[in-house]
């Protein structure tokens, strides 16, 4: 509470004149900023926060007498000082209100209490009464002065006898009186209520006689119309049951509930998960305002009077606060708490503490937004809202009210509940996750409006509709029969990854709106020839290339061919939808487009864009200063049950303006909103919004899509030629091209370009994306884990002068490496030890140190063409490093760009990407069927992808053939050698190599999640020279074969079946073989050349033909194997991708088992060098799993194990 005031001014209204706070400032002797104003004071609860006699005066402005009542004057008296004053102003409207007040407080203990002249200033509070608080405090004590009389003196007869006052009672006074019968006294009966009535007949007489009501009526209330029993919402103006509760036909008694009070403040959501369930009593508190309800009279009239406002009293009175209210009211949640159900809940308190909690219903009666004077722009039309300014030009119009009924008549779809199931799910509404869906079909919607009545076209305030109009809203409805509904957009776009309950993003939103319009225009040429969509549909991709990547660009060629095909060949044009798909950031926008983005709005062709915050899409229609105007698809269409229990409950909704017109289509008896395409008299208010929305241009998701209508060739030009003086103002950094035409092997006419996916699923084998890189090139890995290897400088002299060579990978950030690599011209990649993600990921200021460390002091004489983030990260069981993956690659890419800008020497920023192997997916067969393992694929694998497009990075794949589960009989298909090879049943494709199988089934998983356009690389790929005896095809001749036709096929051009007329990045695993890497022989001997630049064998990698010497095999180190049960020995090794983290795990279990000596990998020991985790774990897994009998489970550790039949020891480090 506050301490003290000089004065307190309070009102039970949302305001307060300053005039009348000026004169109690005047009469207070104060000034006027000393005077503490109070609002709504109702909404107290009948307590002022302030300490007891701390207040000097007080004045009260209220409007009804009513609301000053005793208790208020009672906590008026607390708060005043001793000898305070109180003015009180009220409405000379009511009756008497100079007696009532005066009344009040003579009854309360003011003193001095007289009425003032009406002011003819103020016409609405005009009667001021005035009184004084006593000038004593309470508990103050005075003297009392003594009586000057004696008492009288009263003489008594001892003598007299009594009289005992029992004998004067007869035997009629001592009997019980009896009340009335109920039936005697029963609601009806020809005999009125007495005086002093208690048996409950003077409250129904006063009932009946306030309402107008028979006693037939009320004993048997029915209808002639039929509606007077819903409620006040549903009744006629002139029903004799206004003002009832909801009643069944029939009932006797009308039970009219708990009194709700304006103004009280509550947790409304809090309030809504202790609603009552079944069973509580009538009489108990409001559940809407459970511990928060004024107390009501027991006398009759007053029950009367909180029973009648029950009806007529809003919801939202419990719920919302002025703005004006200077304080909150804290109260005991825990007081007067409705009793528990004794038996189940009803259904409908269930879905209105759902709507309730999620926020839906905040939504809803949130406010519109307030416009500014400014200009608005609202698809491709200039509003003048300044009264100051003329609509002198032609494309602008004037005022608000213009505005609103534009915004009013554009297509508004929302979530919506009760639809039939989608497809095979369950789903039957699409809250929470169809927010971009119904952004779309909102834009493709105005595009129709646009197409068949105009853009000057409003929606009429009486029907009936226009059958067009009609036409369009069906085509929107919730079912399969709806041309776009929901369910047919997520069938044709669940190739790109659209799925019932899962949220995608504008590019694979506007390849479904591709397939969906393909697909119902070659069902409607076969069934009846007509065309659902009377237009030419460009989603616009790819840069001057026909690649991703760069800016989007609008072929007028590409346009005029899709025109021309959508006419079957009979004219050059048609109208064109253009679908725009834009990444404008990372996290958040790039401020230099908002301009550009603003300015897409005056094109006459504006369509508006889908996007919106991230993670919640709305259509954005306008824009005004810097901020977005859009429609919101988060309301929800609510079933026919919680609407009209709305309605019985609470009245308020019925005739409430502030529901009325932007909401009135919810308030709908319908589930779904489908309208019939020949009901011309059909409601269609739930398609239309009145509430104008607006957010920061700088808060839009830099994922994003624009949407442009052209009419036909002139309009198309139009647009081009605003499009071409809009690059011009981009500053080298334009949302959007046009050209007039392609390179012909790039050619982007065919709309179906990743991978043609048609509304089946399968895909179309004509319509292959073949707009992959051409830049191609052959790298090697170059891995230092072993004894004797050579010099960086000597390698790096080797690679860039004497093999074909133009790039290599480097498993670190060694700085010898590094540094030995400059000026030699080859790109080189960068790896981030796995071990290092998670610190990474936890903030930019340790990437940029990484940065600076590891990258930065190389970069201007190597050419460090990426920074490749950990090592087939996704494939490892290792929660913290899946989750630090996307949040790492960020950091990174922004510390590169701040640490690193472009250069003279470097002209882009380095780009980052991370290696995956194959088992990242949970299907690879037939290749069209591929797919990421579920979880993974939402969580890690699309933000990834999503990165990758945003930074124009590749996906990078290790693909190894020899680890694709090799038999005798499938050595020449993995090898490129002639073989009948292997059909995919699902596309007719026939795969003659199984690299090219692999990496389609990378393609395919990538476009089921809508990034078919993500450009894929080889990272890795190559074949072991030796191996184990049960390693099939392990040898040196296998391994030179593979590498050459490797290398050879990928990049000839050729490409692979489903993404044919390309070459790849590949890079060739190994460079040397590495003798201390764990694992099974072939671990060891991936290598192209020996540890003394020896080759292994003729790979075909060298610029000049050279003499190849050594081509024997000797595997370093080859100790002889001792025998046991099944003649060879066993040793347990860390697996090759196991990660480093569960490997120190592993090295403290096992050193801290007693009887286990690991002294010898602890410094100074034999083992102790190289010093490094892998090297350290396979000694102690090692020597656990000899210490333990050798069992295959005492070499699992978590699955990172392995076991081998070649000795790991090396130089005095002994594995026993």
């Amino acid at each position: 509470m506050a301490a003290t005031a000089a004065a307190l001014a309070v009102t039970d209204e949302l305001a307060l004149p300053l005039r009348a706070v000026g004169d109690l400032a005047a009469a207070a002797g104060v000034s006027r900023e000393e005077v503490v104003v109070i609002t709504q004071c109702a909404s107290l609860g009948g307590k002022l926060p302030f300490d007891d006699a701390s207040v000097g005066s007080v004045l009260a402005v209220i409007k009804k007498v009513e609301n000053l009542g005793d208790l208020f004057i009672t906590e008026i008296s607390r708060v005043l000082k001793a000898g305070g004053m109180v003015l009180i102003q009220s409405s000379p409207s009511d009756q008497d209100p100079n007696n009532s007040i005066q009344r009040k407080l003579l009854l309360g203990g003011f003193v001095d209490v007289q009425a003032s002249a009406a002011s003819s200033q103020d016409s609405e509070h005009s009667v001021t009464i005035k009184a004084k608080k006593v000038s004593w405090s309470m508990g103050s004590s005075f003297p009392l002065k003594k009586a000057t009389k004696g008492l009288p003196k009263i003489q008594i007869d001892d003598d007299s006898e009594l009289i005992d006052e029992d004998s004067l009672l007869t035997e009629d006074d001592l009997k019980k009186p009896e009340l009335p019968v109920v039936g005697d006294c029963e609601v009806g009966a020809t005999r009125k209520a007495c005086k002093n009535c208690t048996c409950g007949r003077a409250e129904a007489e006063e009932k009946v006689e306030k309402l107008n009501l028979t006693s037939e009526q009320i004993n048997n209330p029915q209808s002639a119309c039929g509606n007077c029993g819903l409620g006040d919402a549903f009744r006629c103006g002139t029903c004799p049951y206004r003002g009832l509760p909801a009643f069944k036909p029939g009932e006797k008694e009308i039970d009219f509930g708990a009194p709700v009070v304006l103004g009280q403040e509550i947790d409304f959501a809090s309030v809504m998960t202790s609603l009552p369930d079944r069973g509580v009593s009538s009489s108990s508190s409001d559940p809407l305002c459970e511990g928060n309800i004024a107390p009501c009279s027991s006398s009759s009239e007053q029950k009367e009077d909180c029973s009648l406002k029950q009806s007529k009293t809003s919801i939202l009175s419990c719920v919302f606060n002025s703005p004006f209210n200077i304080f909150e009211a804290h109260q005991d949640s825990s007081a007067n708490k409705s009793p528990k159900s004794s038996s189940g809940s009803y259904d409908w308190l269930r879905v209105l503490r759902r709507i309730v909690c999620s926020g839906s219903m905040w939504r809803f009666l949130g406010t519109s937004k307030v416009l500014t004077s400014s200009d608005v722009w609202f698809l491709g039309k200039c509003y003048k809202l300044s009264s100051e300014e003329s609509s002198s030009d032609s494309d602008s119009e004037s005022g608000h009210a213009t505005f609103l009924e534009d915004f009013s008549s554009r297509i508004w779809i929302t979530y919506r509940r009760g639809f039939d199931a989608i497809s095979d799910s369950k789903y039957t509404s699409d809250v929470n996750w169809g927010c971009m869906v119904r952004s779309s079909q909102m834009l493709v919607a105005q595009a129709l409006i646009f197409h068949h009545l105009g853009r000057s076209w409003r929606r009429p305030s009486e029907k009936p509709y226009n059958p067009e109009y009609i036409g369009i809203l069906h085509m929107f409805g919730d079912s399969e029969a709806c041309a776009f509904s929901i369910h047919n957009l997520l069938q044709a776009g669940n190739s790109y990854g659209l799925a019932a309950g899962s949220w995608v993003g504008p590019y694979a939103m506007c390849r479904a709106w591709q397939t969906l319009v393909r697909t119902n225009r070659e069902q409607h040429e076969v069934v009846d020839g007509n065309e659902s969509f009377p237009m030419a549909l460009y989603v616009v991709s790819g840069d001057e290339d026909g690649e991703r990547g760069g800016a989007p660009v609008v072929c007028i060629d590409v346009a005029a061919q899709l025109c021309c095909d959508f006419n079957k060949g009979q004219s050059t044009w048609s109208p064109i939808l253009l679908l725009v798909p834009l990444v404008l950031g990372l996290d958040k926008i790039n401020p230099r487009y908002i301009p550009l983005l603003k300015e897409t709005f005056t094109f006459p062709q504006s369509l508006g864009i889908l996007g919106g915050k991230p993670g919640t899409s709305t259509y954005i229609a306008g824009v005004q200063d810097d901020r977005a105007l859009y429609l919101d698809p988060h309301e929800v269409q609510m079933s026919a049950t919680v609407i009209i229990w709305l309605f019985l409950q609470y009245p308020f909704y019925a005739w409430n303006p502030f529901c009325y017109g932007s909401y009135s289509g919810v308030f709908s008896t319908s589930q779904a909103v489908d309208i019939a395409a020949d009901n011309i008299e059909a409601d269609t208010s739930s398609y239309h919004c009145s509430t104008v929305r607006d957010l920061a241009l700088d808060l839009i998701d830099p994922s994003l899509a624009i949407g442009f209508y052209c009419r036909d060739k002139d309009d198309f030009d139009d647009f081009c030629s605003r499009a071409t003086e809009l690059v011009d103002k981009a500053n080298g950094a334009p949302l959007f091209t046009v050209v007039q035409s392609v390179q012909p092997s790039k050619q982007m006419y065919n709309q179906d370009d990743v991978l043609g996916i048609s509304g089946d699923g399968n895909i179309n084998v004509e319509d292959l994306d073949a707009s992959g890189t051409d830049a191609g090139g052959v790298g090697v890995t170059y891995g230092m884990r072993g004894t004797n290897m050579p010099p960086p400088a000597d390698v790096a002299r080797f690679l860039s002068r004497d093999t074909i060579f133009d790039r290599v990978r480097l498993l670190d950030a060694d700085p010898r490496a590094l540094r030995a690599f400059a000026g030699t011209g080859l790109a080189v990649d960068v790896t981030v030890p796995n071990a290092d993600v998670p610190r990474l990921a936890a903030s930019r200021a340790s990437a940029r140190r990484w940065v600076r460390a590891s990258v930065a002091p190389y970069a201007e004489a190597t050419n460090v063409s990426r920074v490749l983030v950990g090592d087939e990260v996704i494939s490892q069981a290792n929660r913290t490093l899946l989750l630090s993956l996307v949040p790492a690659m960020r950091n990174l890419h922004a510390a590169l760009a701040a640490v690193l800008p472009p250069s003279p020497r470097r002209r882009e920023i380095i780009k980052v990407s991370t290696p995956h192997s194959l088992g990242i997916l949970a299907a690879s067969t037939p290749p069209s069927a591929g797919r990421f393992h579920d979880g993974y694929d939402t969580a890690v694998v699309k933000p990834l992808l999503g990165f990758l497009r945003a930074t124009g990075a590749p996906f990078m794949v290790n693909a190894y053939p020899f680890y694709g589960g090799l038999t005798n009989d499938t050595l020449d298909y993995a090898l490129f050698r002639v073989n009948d090879g292997v059909t995919d049943d699902a596309t007719g494709l026939l795969y003659a190599n199984m690299l090219d199988a692999q990496l389609d089934a990378v393609h395919s998983a990538m476009r089921r999640l809508g990034f078919g356009d993500v450009d894929v690389v080889v990272s890795g790929t190559g074949w072991p020279s030796a191996g184990e005896y049960w390693e099939v095809g392990a040898g040196a001749d296998l391994a030179r074969n593979y590498n050459k036709n490797a290398i050879r096929h990928l990049g000839s051009g050729v490409g692979t079946p489903l993404m044919p007329n390309r070459t790849f990045e590949l890079s060739i695993f190994s460079l040397f073989d590495e003798n201390l890497k764990p694992g099974p022989v072939s671990e060891r001997n991936f290598g192209l050349y020996h540890a003394d630049m020896t080759p292994v064998y003729d790979a075909g990698i060298l610029t000049a033909p050279q003499e190849i010497v050594g081509t024997k095999v000797t595997p370093a180190p080859a100790p002889a194997l001792a025998p046991a049960a099944d003649g060879r020995r066993r040793w347990c090794v860390p697996k090759p991708a196991a990660d480093e983290v569960a490997l120190q795990v592993n090295i403290d279990f096992v050193c801290g088992q007693g009887g286990i000596d690991c002294g010898a990998i602890r410094a100074g020991g034999s083992c102790y060098d190289p010093n490094n985790v892998q090297a350290h774990a396979a000694f102690a897994m090692n020597l656990y799993f000899q210490s333990n009998g050798q069992h295959e489970f005492d070499c699992d550790f978590g699955q990172t194990g392995v076991i081998t039949t070649v000795d790991p020891s090396y130089k005095s480090c002994k594995f026993t």
